[in-house]
Protein backbone atom coordinates (compact mmCIF):
# COMPACT_ATOMS: atom_id res chain seq x y z
CA UNK A 1 0.00 0.00 0.00
CA UNK A 2 1.30 3.54 -0.98
CA UNK A 3 1.83 6.42 1.60
CA UNK A 4 -1.34 8.12 0.20
CA UNK A 5 -3.75 4.89 0.36
CA UNK A 6 -2.08 4.24 3.65
CA UNK A 7 -3.04 7.89 5.10
CA UNK A 8 -6.27 8.53 3.76
CA UNK A 9 -7.54 4.89 4.86
CA UNK A 10 -6.56 5.52 8.36
CA UNK A 11 -6.27 8.77 8.72
CA UNK A 12 -9.21 10.49 6.49
CA UNK A 13 -11.88 7.07 7.67
CA UNK A 14 -12.84 7.31 10.90
CA UNK A 15 -10.37 9.05 12.12
CA UNK A 16 -10.18 12.22 10.47
CA UNK A 17 -10.61 14.30 13.92
CA UNK A 18 -6.89 12.76 14.53
CA UNK A 19 -5.43 13.97 11.45
CA UNK A 20 -7.37 17.82 11.71
CA UNK A 21 -6.37 18.30 15.18
CA UNK A 22 -2.54 17.61 14.47
CA UNK A 23 -2.82 19.73 11.42
CA UNK A 24 -4.52 22.82 13.97
CA UNK A 25 -1.76 22.18 16.33
CA UNK A 26 1.15 22.19 14.04
CA UNK A 27 -0.20 25.17 12.44
CA UNK A 28 -0.95 27.31 15.77
CA UNK A 29 2.13 26.84 17.21
CA UNK A 30 3.36 28.78 14.44
CA UNK A 31 0.28 31.39 13.50
CA UNK A 32 -0.28 32.59 17.23
CA UNK A 33 3.10 34.84 17.51
CA UNK A 34 3.05 35.83 14.07
CA UNK A 35 -0.46 37.21 14.56
CA UNK A 36 0.89 38.87 17.49
CA UNK A 37 3.07 40.60 15.73
CA UNK A 38 0.49 41.74 12.74
CA UNK A 39 -2.08 43.00 15.04
CA UNK A 40 0.83 45.05 16.70
CA UNK A 41 1.64 46.97 13.89
CA UNK A 42 -1.63 47.45 12.82
CA UNK A 43 -1.01 44.88 10.11
CA UNK A 44 -4.63 43.04 11.45
CA UNK A 45 -6.45 43.02 7.81
CA UNK A 46 -3.64 40.03 6.68
CA UNK A 47 -5.09 37.85 8.84
CA UNK A 48 -8.11 38.03 7.88
CA UNK A 49 -6.87 37.76 3.91
CA UNK A 50 -5.16 34.53 5.28
CA UNK A 51 -8.05 33.08 6.79
CA UNK A 52 -10.65 34.22 3.96
CA UNK A 53 -8.52 33.00 1.00
CA UNK A 54 -8.58 29.09 2.24
CA UNK A 55 -11.80 29.05 3.35
CA UNK A 56 -13.17 30.41 -0.32
CA UNK A 57 -10.80 27.91 -1.85
CA UNK A 58 -11.83 25.39 0.65
CA UNK A 59 -15.59 26.23 -0.42
CA UNK A 60 -15.24 26.26 -4.03
CA UNK A 61 -13.09 22.78 -3.71
CA UNK A 62 -15.93 21.42 -2.37
CA UNK A 63 -18.61 22.78 -4.57
CA UNK A 64 -15.99 21.27 -7.57
CA UNK A 65 -16.50 17.85 -6.02
CA UNK A 66 -19.88 18.27 -5.40
CA UNK A 67 -20.49 18.73 -9.52
CA UNK A 68 -17.77 15.70 -9.99
CA UNK A 69 -19.76 13.65 -8.03
CA UNK A 70 -23.12 14.97 -9.12
CA UNK A 71 -21.77 14.66 -12.91
CA UNK A 72 -20.13 11.01 -12.31
CA UNK A 73 -23.92 9.95 -10.74
CA UNK A 74 -25.85 11.29 -13.78
CA UNK A 75 -23.31 9.46 -16.16
CA UNK A 76 -24.33 5.72 -14.63
CA UNK A 77 -28.01 6.65 -14.15
CA UNK A 78 -28.01 7.58 -17.67
CA UNK A 79 -30.18 6.31 -20.21
CA UNK A 80 -28.12 4.83 -23.22
CA UNK A 81 -30.58 6.38 -25.50
CA UNK A 82 -30.02 9.47 -24.91
CA UNK A 83 -26.15 9.53 -24.97
CA UNK A 84 -24.96 11.28 -28.30
CA UNK A 85 -21.89 9.60 -29.51
CA UNK A 86 -18.62 11.44 -29.45
CA UNK A 87 -17.62 10.06 -33.12
CA UNK A 88 -19.65 11.51 -35.99
CA UNK A 89 -21.55 8.93 -37.74
CA UNK A 90 -20.45 8.81 -41.37
CA UNK A 91 -22.62 11.38 -43.67
CA UNK A 92 -22.60 8.62 -46.52
CA UNK A 93 -24.42 5.97 -44.69
CA UNK A 94 -27.65 5.24 -45.40
CA UNK A 95 -30.86 4.75 -42.92
CA UNK A 96 -30.04 1.23 -42.13
CA UNK A 97 -26.26 2.32 -41.26
CA UNK A 98 -27.16 4.76 -38.74
CA UNK A 99 -29.96 2.79 -36.91
CA UNK A 100 -26.94 0.07 -36.55
CA UNK A 101 -24.49 2.97 -35.28
CA UNK A 102 -26.66 4.17 -33.17
CA UNK A 103 -28.12 0.85 -31.52
CA UNK A 104 -23.92 -0.29 -31.14
CA UNK A 105 -23.31 3.10 -29.32
CA UNK A 106 -26.21 3.06 -27.06
CA UNK A 107 -24.50 -0.60 -26.40
CA UNK A 108 -21.33 0.59 -25.62
CA UNK A 109 -22.37 3.23 -23.00
CA UNK A 110 -24.61 0.61 -20.87
CA UNK A 111 -21.18 -1.48 -21.13
CA UNK A 112 -19.30 1.73 -19.87
CA UNK A 113 -21.25 2.94 -17.35
CA UNK A 114 -17.88 2.36 -15.07
CA UNK A 115 -14.45 2.03 -16.84
CA UNK A 116 -13.14 -0.99 -17.68
CA UNK A 117 -9.64 -3.00 -17.69
CA UNK A 118 -8.09 -1.74 -20.54
CA UNK A 119 -7.56 -5.79 -21.74
CA UNK A 120 -11.13 -6.21 -21.17
CA UNK A 121 -11.85 -3.46 -24.10
CA UNK A 122 -10.52 -6.54 -26.44
CA UNK A 123 -13.59 -8.74 -26.24
CA UNK A 124 -16.06 -6.12 -25.92
CA UNK A 125 -14.54 -5.11 -29.16
CA UNK A 126 -14.60 -8.29 -30.83
CA UNK A 127 -18.48 -8.12 -29.81
CA UNK A 128 -18.76 -5.40 -32.01
CA UNK A 129 -17.31 -6.30 -34.86
CA UNK A 130 -19.57 -9.29 -34.61
CA UNK A 131 -22.90 -7.49 -34.18
CA UNK A 132 -22.09 -4.73 -36.91
CA UNK A 133 -21.76 -7.63 -39.32
CA UNK A 134 -24.54 -10.12 -38.14
CA UNK A 135 -27.31 -6.52 -38.29
CA UNK A 136 -26.55 -5.56 -41.43
CA UNK A 137 -26.65 -8.54 -42.96
CA UNK A 138 -29.34 -10.38 -40.92
CA UNK A 139 -27.39 -12.77 -39.70
CA UNK A 140 -25.69 -14.03 -42.68
CA UNK A 141 -22.19 -12.31 -42.05
CA UNK A 142 -19.62 -12.82 -39.31
CA UNK A 143 -16.56 -10.46 -37.78
CA UNK A 144 -14.08 -11.21 -40.12
CA UNK A 145 -16.22 -11.26 -43.98
CA UNK A 146 -14.41 -8.76 -45.53
CA UNK A 147 -11.57 -8.65 -47.79
CA UNK A 148 -7.95 -7.39 -47.43
CA UNK A 149 -8.20 -4.94 -49.82
CA UNK A 150 -11.01 -3.56 -47.39
CA UNK A 151 -8.56 -3.75 -44.57
CA UNK A 152 -6.41 -2.22 -46.32
CA UNK A 153 -7.72 0.92 -46.98
CA UNK A 154 -9.60 0.81 -43.27
CA UNK A 155 -6.00 1.41 -42.63
CA UNK A 156 -5.24 4.03 -44.66
CA UNK A 157 -7.72 6.11 -43.05
CA UNK A 158 -7.22 5.80 -39.72
CA UNK A 159 -3.54 6.26 -40.47
CA UNK A 160 -4.60 9.66 -41.95
CA UNK A 161 -7.03 10.46 -39.32
CA UNK A 162 -4.35 9.75 -36.62
CA UNK A 163 -1.72 12.00 -38.61
CA UNK A 164 -3.93 14.95 -38.93
CA UNK A 165 -4.83 14.49 -35.27
CA UNK A 166 -0.89 14.79 -34.61
CA UNK A 167 -0.09 17.48 -36.92
CA UNK A 168 -2.85 19.59 -35.01
CA UNK A 169 -3.17 18.55 -31.85
CA UNK A 170 0.27 17.67 -30.85
CA UNK A 171 2.97 19.90 -30.38
CA UNK A 172 6.71 19.21 -31.61
CA UNK A 173 5.06 15.58 -32.86
CA UNK A 174 6.78 16.41 -36.62
CA UNK A 175 10.25 17.39 -34.57
CA UNK A 176 10.42 14.40 -32.44
CA UNK A 177 12.17 11.19 -34.35
CA UNK A 178 10.93 7.90 -34.40
CA UNK A 179 14.35 7.06 -32.91
CA UNK A 180 13.84 9.13 -29.98
CA UNK A 181 10.37 7.58 -29.35
CA UNK A 182 11.43 4.43 -29.22
CA UNK A 183 14.78 5.36 -26.84
CA UNK A 184 11.95 6.80 -24.79
CA UNK A 185 9.71 4.00 -24.40
CA UNK A 186 12.11 1.42 -24.07
CA UNK A 187 13.47 3.66 -20.73
CA UNK A 188 10.36 4.35 -19.18
CA UNK A 189 10.38 2.77 -16.66
CA UNK A 190 13.45 4.54 -15.63
CA UNK A 191 11.79 7.75 -16.27
CA UNK A 192 8.89 6.60 -14.30
CA UNK A 193 11.05 6.00 -11.35
CA UNK A 194 13.24 9.33 -11.84
CA UNK A 195 10.15 11.16 -12.06
CA UNK A 196 9.25 9.99 -8.89
CA UNK A 197 12.18 10.01 -6.96
CA UNK A 198 12.43 13.73 -7.95
CA UNK A 199 8.63 14.58 -7.05
CA UNK A 200 9.74 13.02 -3.17
CA UNK A 201 13.08 14.70 -3.09
CA UNK A 202 10.50 18.14 -3.96
CA UNK A 203 8.59 17.56 -1.28
CA UNK A 204 11.10 17.01 1.13
CA UNK A 205 13.18 20.23 0.24
CA UNK A 206 9.58 21.52 0.57
CA UNK A 207 9.11 20.83 3.96
CA UNK A 208 12.42 21.70 5.41
CA UNK A 209 11.67 24.69 4.21
CA UNK A 210 8.65 25.75 5.36
CA UNK A 211 6.90 22.41 7.61
CA UNK A 212 3.72 24.67 7.70
CA UNK A 213 2.99 25.00 4.49
CA UNK A 214 4.03 21.21 3.56
CA UNK A 215 1.84 19.84 5.86
CA UNK A 216 -1.23 21.70 4.98
CA UNK A 217 -0.45 20.86 0.92
CA UNK A 218 -0.16 17.57 1.72
CA UNK A 219 -3.53 17.08 3.44
CA UNK A 220 -4.99 18.99 0.94
CA UNK A 221 -3.50 16.93 -1.84
CA UNK A 222 -4.91 13.97 0.09
CA UNK A 223 -8.46 15.75 0.36
CA UNK A 224 -8.39 16.73 -3.29
CA UNK A 225 -7.40 13.34 -4.49
CA UNK A 226 -10.89 11.39 -4.04
CA UNK A 227 -12.13 14.64 -6.63
CA UNK A 228 -9.22 13.51 -8.93
CA UNK A 229 -10.17 9.98 -9.03
CA UNK A 230 -13.58 10.97 -9.79
CA UNK A 231 -12.32 12.95 -12.55
CA UNK A 232 -9.81 10.48 -13.93
CA UNK A 233 -12.62 7.98 -13.85
CA UNK A 234 -14.82 9.81 -15.96
CA UNK A 235 -11.84 10.30 -18.37
CA UNK A 236 -11.11 7.37 -18.72
CA UNK A 237 -15.08 5.81 -19.24
CA UNK A 238 -15.03 8.54 -22.25
CA UNK A 239 -11.58 7.64 -23.58
CA UNK A 240 -12.46 3.92 -23.89
CA UNK A 241 -16.29 4.59 -25.17
CA UNK A 242 -14.14 6.81 -28.11
CA UNK A 243 -12.13 3.79 -28.67
CA UNK A 244 -15.34 1.72 -28.99
CA UNK A 245 -17.37 4.34 -31.09
CA UNK A 246 -14.23 4.40 -33.93
CA UNK A 247 -14.12 0.86 -33.90
CA UNK A 248 -18.23 0.72 -34.63
CA UNK A 249 -17.80 3.35 -37.05
CA UNK A 250 -15.00 1.43 -38.65
CA UNK A 251 -16.99 -1.69 -38.50
CA UNK A 252 -20.30 -0.75 -40.34
CA UNK A 253 -17.79 0.84 -43.19
CA UNK A 254 -16.11 -2.85 -43.43
CA UNK A 255 -19.48 -4.76 -43.47
CA UNK A 256 -21.63 -2.49 -45.53
CA UNK A 257 -19.40 -2.23 -48.34
CA UNK A 258 -18.35 1.33 -47.99
CA UNK A 259 -14.40 0.47 -48.14
CA UNK A 260 -14.57 -1.33 -51.29
CA UNK A 261 -12.88 1.02 -53.38
CA UNK A 262 -11.06 4.21 -52.73
CA UNK A 263 -12.38 7.96 -53.54
CA UNK A 264 -10.32 7.73 -56.80
CA UNK A 265 -11.43 3.98 -57.61
CA UNK A 266 -15.26 4.93 -57.53
CA UNK A 267 -14.10 8.24 -59.85
CA UNK A 268 -13.19 5.50 -62.52
CA UNK A 269 -16.03 3.31 -61.93
CA UNK A 270 -18.36 3.43 -64.96
CA UNK A 271 -22.00 3.76 -64.21
CA UNK A 272 -24.74 1.40 -66.16
CA UNK A 273 -26.78 4.54 -66.51
CA UNK A 274 -23.81 6.61 -68.10
CA UNK A 275 -23.43 4.05 -70.49
CA UNK A 276 -27.64 4.05 -71.24
CA UNK A 277 -27.28 8.06 -71.63
CA UNK A 278 -24.73 7.88 -74.14
CA UNK A 279 -26.61 5.30 -76.12
CA UNK A 280 -29.81 8.22 -76.25
CA UNK A 281 -27.04 11.57 -76.86
CA UNK A 282 -23.69 9.54 -77.95
CA UNK A 283 -21.86 11.91 -75.82
CA UNK A 284 -19.89 11.22 -72.35
CA UNK A 285 -21.13 12.95 -68.74
CA UNK A 286 -20.52 12.23 -65.19
CA UNK A 287 -22.80 14.80 -63.88
CA UNK A 288 -25.77 13.98 -60.92
CA UNK A 289 -28.25 12.23 -62.49
CA UNK A 290 -31.99 14.12 -62.25
CA UNK A 291 -34.87 11.94 -63.42
CA UNK A 292 -38.23 13.99 -63.96
CA UNK A 293 -41.04 11.18 -63.73
CA UNK A 294 -44.95 12.01 -63.65
CA UNK A 295 -47.98 11.14 -66.10
CA UNK A 296 -48.38 11.67 -69.95
CA UNK A 297 -49.57 15.79 -70.46
CA UNK A 298 -47.84 16.50 -66.74
CA UNK A 299 -45.82 19.61 -67.67
CA UNK A 300 -42.43 17.36 -67.72
CA UNK A 301 -41.10 18.56 -70.67
CA UNK A 302 -42.13 22.09 -69.94
CA UNK A 303 -40.39 21.95 -66.28
CA UNK A 304 -37.19 21.08 -68.07
CA UNK A 305 -37.41 24.34 -70.06
CA UNK A 306 -38.23 26.27 -66.52
CA UNK A 307 -34.91 24.93 -65.31
CA UNK A 308 -33.42 25.75 -67.88
CA UNK A 309 -34.78 29.31 -68.26
CA UNK A 310 -34.90 28.76 -71.85
CA UNK A 311 -37.30 26.43 -74.38
CA UNK A 312 -35.22 23.59 -74.93
CA UNK A 313 -37.46 20.88 -75.51
CA UNK A 314 -40.17 20.25 -78.04
CA UNK A 315 -43.35 21.04 -75.86
CA UNK A 316 -45.75 22.05 -78.66
CA UNK A 317 -44.79 19.44 -80.67
CA UNK A 318 -46.76 16.45 -78.96
CA UNK A 319 -48.17 15.53 -75.87
CA UNK A 320 -46.02 13.00 -74.35
CA UNK A 321 -42.16 12.62 -74.74
CA UNK A 322 -42.02 9.03 -76.95
CA UNK A 323 -38.61 8.41 -75.71
CA UNK A 324 -35.98 9.70 -72.97
CA UNK A 325 -34.37 13.09 -73.73
CA UNK A 326 -31.50 14.12 -71.50
CA UNK A 327 -30.53 18.01 -71.05
CA UNK A 328 -27.22 19.33 -69.62
CA UNK A 329 -27.63 21.71 -66.70
CA UNK A 330 -25.59 23.51 -63.49
CA UNK A 331 -27.57 24.33 -60.81
CA UNK A 332 -25.11 26.50 -58.27
CA UNK A 333 -22.03 25.24 -59.84
CA UNK A 334 -23.30 21.79 -59.71
CA UNK A 335 -23.25 19.93 -63.33
CA UNK A 336 -26.97 18.01 -63.54
CA UNK A 337 -27.72 15.54 -66.40
CA UNK A 338 -31.54 16.20 -66.64
CA UNK A 339 -33.48 12.75 -68.06
CA UNK A 340 -37.12 13.64 -69.28
CA UNK A 341 -38.54 10.03 -69.13
CA UNK A 342 -41.82 8.75 -70.58
CA UNK A 343 -45.13 9.52 -69.33
CA UNK A 344 -46.61 7.26 -66.64
CA UNK A 345 -49.76 5.51 -68.99
CA UNK A 346 -50.60 2.78 -66.67
CA UNK A 347 -49.14 -0.07 -68.57
CA UNK A 348 -46.89 -2.49 -66.65
CA UNK A 349 -44.10 -2.00 -70.20
CA UNK A 350 -43.47 1.55 -69.33
CA UNK A 351 -43.78 1.55 -65.48
CA UNK A 352 -40.80 -1.30 -65.17
CA UNK A 353 -38.74 0.94 -67.50
CA UNK A 354 -39.73 4.03 -65.04
CA UNK A 355 -38.58 1.67 -62.24
CA UNK A 356 -35.37 0.62 -63.82
CA UNK A 357 -34.57 4.65 -64.40
CA UNK A 358 -35.84 5.71 -60.84
CA UNK A 359 -32.93 2.88 -59.33
CA UNK A 360 -30.36 4.52 -61.78
CA UNK A 361 -30.78 8.07 -60.63
CA UNK A 362 -29.60 10.32 -57.71
CA UNK A 363 -32.19 13.13 -57.54
CA UNK A 364 -35.92 12.41 -58.39
CA UNK A 365 -38.19 15.24 -59.54
CA UNK A 366 -41.74 13.81 -60.05
CA UNK A 367 -44.10 16.20 -61.91
CA UNK A 368 -47.97 16.01 -60.49
CA UNK A 369 -50.67 17.83 -62.40
CA UNK A 370 -52.23 19.98 -60.05
CA UNK A 371 -55.81 19.98 -61.59
CA UNK A 372 -55.45 16.09 -61.98
CA UNK A 373 -56.84 14.27 -58.65
CA UNK A 374 -56.48 10.90 -60.67
CA UNK A 375 -53.20 9.93 -58.98
CA UNK A 376 -53.09 6.16 -58.59
CA UNK A 377 -50.48 5.27 -61.38
CA UNK A 378 -48.09 7.66 -59.60
CA UNK A 379 -48.63 6.28 -56.48
CA UNK A 380 -48.75 2.26 -57.68
CA UNK A 381 -45.26 3.15 -59.38
CA UNK A 382 -43.78 5.28 -56.43
CA UNK A 383 -44.89 1.87 -53.97
CA UNK A 384 -42.95 -0.15 -56.29
CA UNK A 385 -40.41 1.76 -56.20
CA UNK A 386 -40.35 1.55 -52.23
CA UNK A 387 -40.56 -1.81 -51.96
CA UNK A 388 -37.90 -2.11 -54.11
CA UNK A 389 -35.31 -0.09 -52.52
CA UNK A 390 -36.84 -2.44 -49.26
CA UNK A 391 -35.63 -5.19 -51.16
CA UNK A 392 -31.96 -4.06 -51.82
CA UNK A 393 -31.28 -2.18 -48.44
CA UNK A 394 -27.24 -1.41 -49.38
CA UNK A 395 -28.72 0.80 -52.16
CA UNK A 396 -29.49 4.71 -50.68
CA UNK A 397 -32.64 6.01 -51.83
CA UNK A 398 -32.51 9.52 -54.05
CA UNK A 399 -33.75 12.19 -53.05
CA UNK A 400 -37.33 12.85 -54.20
CA UNK A 401 -38.97 15.91 -54.67
CA UNK A 402 -42.63 16.73 -55.58
CA UNK A 403 -43.33 19.26 -58.17
CA UNK A 404 -46.93 20.34 -58.23
CA UNK A 405 -47.33 21.92 -61.71
CA UNK A 406 -50.14 23.87 -63.41
CA UNK A 407 -51.30 25.56 -59.84
CA UNK A 408 -52.51 28.51 -61.98
CA UNK A 409 -55.40 26.48 -63.67
CA UNK A 410 -57.07 25.96 -59.85
CA UNK A 411 -57.01 29.53 -59.25
CA UNK A 412 -59.30 32.03 -60.95
CA UNK A 413 -58.53 35.25 -61.64
CA UNK A 414 -54.69 34.54 -61.70
CA UNK A 415 -52.40 36.20 -62.48
CA UNK A 416 -52.50 37.56 -59.47
CA UNK A 417 -51.22 41.50 -58.69
CA UNK A 418 -47.49 40.76 -57.17
CA UNK A 419 -48.33 37.30 -57.28
CA UNK A 420 -50.04 37.48 -53.97
CA UNK A 421 -52.71 34.64 -53.82
CA UNK A 422 -55.61 35.68 -51.89
CA UNK A 423 -56.34 34.19 -48.65
CA UNK A 424 -59.25 31.82 -50.23
CA UNK A 425 -57.24 30.79 -52.82
CA UNK A 426 -53.97 30.09 -50.73
CA UNK A 427 -56.72 27.39 -48.59
CA UNK A 428 -57.53 25.36 -51.89
CA UNK A 429 -53.83 25.70 -52.77
CA UNK A 430 -53.04 24.44 -49.30
CA UNK A 431 -55.83 21.13 -49.43
CA UNK A 432 -54.65 20.14 -52.92
CA UNK A 433 -50.99 20.19 -51.08
CA UNK A 434 -52.00 17.69 -48.58
CA UNK A 435 -53.94 15.58 -50.84
CA UNK A 436 -50.94 15.29 -53.07
CA UNK A 437 -48.42 14.67 -50.20
CA UNK A 438 -50.62 12.28 -48.65
CA UNK A 439 -50.92 10.14 -51.76
CA UNK A 440 -46.57 10.51 -52.02
CA UNK A 441 -45.87 9.22 -48.75
CA UNK A 442 -45.86 12.81 -46.92
CA UNK A 443 -43.16 14.09 -49.79
CA UNK A 444 -42.92 17.40 -49.73
CA UNK A 445 -44.81 19.22 -52.51
CA UNK A 446 -43.57 22.50 -54.22
CA UNK A 447 -46.59 23.99 -55.81
CA UNK A 448 -45.63 26.48 -59.42
CA UNK A 449 -46.44 27.34 -62.83
CA UNK A 450 -43.54 25.66 -65.09
CA UNK A 451 -45.07 27.94 -68.24
CA UNK A 452 -44.40 31.59 -68.97
CA UNK A 453 -44.58 33.54 -67.11
CA UNK A 454 -43.61 31.31 -64.31
CA UNK A 455 -43.85 31.12 -60.87
CA UNK A 456 -42.10 29.71 -57.73
CA UNK A 457 -39.91 27.96 -60.04
CA UNK A 458 -37.21 29.62 -57.82
CA UNK A 459 -38.35 27.22 -54.95
CA UNK A 460 -37.73 24.12 -57.28
CA UNK A 461 -34.25 25.24 -57.98
CA UNK A 462 -33.34 26.08 -54.52
CA UNK A 463 -34.93 22.74 -53.39
CA UNK A 464 -32.75 20.93 -55.73
CA UNK A 465 -29.42 22.59 -55.01
CA UNK A 466 -30.38 21.89 -50.55
CA UNK A 467 -30.53 18.37 -52.08
CA UNK A 468 -27.43 17.98 -53.84
CA UNK A 469 -25.00 16.77 -50.88
CA UNK A 470 -27.31 13.96 -50.92
CA UNK A 471 -27.44 12.87 -54.60
CA UNK A 472 -23.72 12.92 -54.48
CA UNK A 473 -24.02 10.30 -51.66
CA UNK A 474 -26.84 8.15 -53.68
CA UNK A 475 -24.31 8.93 -56.88
CA UNK A 476 -21.20 7.20 -54.58
CA UNK A 477 -23.71 4.50 -53.70
CA UNK A 478 -24.75 3.34 -57.00
CA UNK A 479 -20.50 3.43 -57.84
CA UNK A 480 -19.98 1.53 -55.29
CA UNK A 481 -22.17 -1.33 -56.16
CA UNK A 482 -22.25 -1.19 -59.29
CA UNK A 483 -18.44 -1.30 -59.60
CA UNK A 484 -18.63 -4.08 -56.66
CA UNK A 485 -21.16 -6.29 -59.30
CA UNK A 486 -18.46 -5.69 -62.17
CA UNK A 487 -15.25 -6.59 -60.42
CA UNK A 488 -16.84 -9.38 -58.73
CA UNK A 489 -17.56 -11.09 -62.09
CA UNK A 490 -15.58 -14.29 -64.02
CA UNK A 491 -14.41 -11.71 -66.34
CA UNK A 492 -12.90 -9.16 -63.82
CA UNK A 493 -11.16 -11.73 -62.23
CA UNK A 494 -9.97 -13.25 -65.17
CA UNK A 495 -8.39 -10.29 -65.77
CA UNK A 496 -6.96 -9.88 -62.17
CA UNK A 497 -5.27 -13.43 -62.88
CA UNK A 498 -3.93 -12.10 -66.66
CA UNK A 499 -2.64 -9.12 -65.03
CA UNK A 500 -1.34 -11.30 -62.38
CA UNK A 501 0.48 -13.19 -64.17
CA UNK A 502 1.81 -11.12 -66.13
CA UNK A 503 3.48 -9.14 -64.06
CA UNK A 504 4.91 -12.41 -62.31
CA UNK A 505 6.27 -13.26 -65.52
CA UNK A 506 8.31 -9.89 -65.96
CA UNK A 507 9.98 -10.27 -62.37
CA UNK A 508 11.43 -13.69 -62.95
CA UNK A 509 12.71 -12.34 -66.65
CA UNK A 510 14.25 -9.51 -64.96
CA UNK A 511 16.07 -11.91 -62.69
CA UNK A 512 16.95 -14.42 -65.10
CA UNK A 513 18.63 -11.24 -67.33
CA UNK A 514 20.29 -10.06 -64.65
CA UNK A 515 21.49 -13.50 -63.19
CA UNK A 516 22.89 -13.75 -66.98
CA UNK A 517 24.79 -10.50 -67.17
CA UNK A 518 26.26 -11.28 -63.68
CA UNK A 519 27.51 -14.38 -65.28
CA UNK A 520 29.24 -12.92 -68.07
CA UNK A 521 30.17 -14.43 -71.27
Amino acid sequence: MRLRDFVRHNFLRGRGLWSLLLFAMSALLFMVPGSLWLIERGHGWVIGLLIGLPLTVRGVELLYRRRLRAAAAAAAAADPDDALPQVPANPEWGERERAVYQALCRDIQARLRTPVDWPALKPIAWEILEASAQRLSDGRRHALDFSLPEALLLADRILMRLRETLRTDVPYSDRISVRKLLWLWGHRDRLQAGARVAHAGWRIGRLARSPVTAIALEVQNLLLSEAGETLKSLSVTRLQALVLEELARAAIDLHAGHLRFSDTELLRIQLGSEITDRRILAQPDQALRLLIVGQISAGKSTLVNALHGESRTETDMAPTTPSPTRHDLTIDGTPFRIIDTNGIDGSAAVASALLAQMLDSDLIVWAIRANRPARAPDVELLERFDAELARRPDRRRPPLIVAVTGIDLLLEGWPFPENRIPAAELEQVAAVLAAIRQDMGGESAIPLRAAPPTWNVDLLVASISDATAEALMTQRNRRRLEGHEHQSGWRSQLRRGASGTASLARLVGEQLRAGRRSAGP
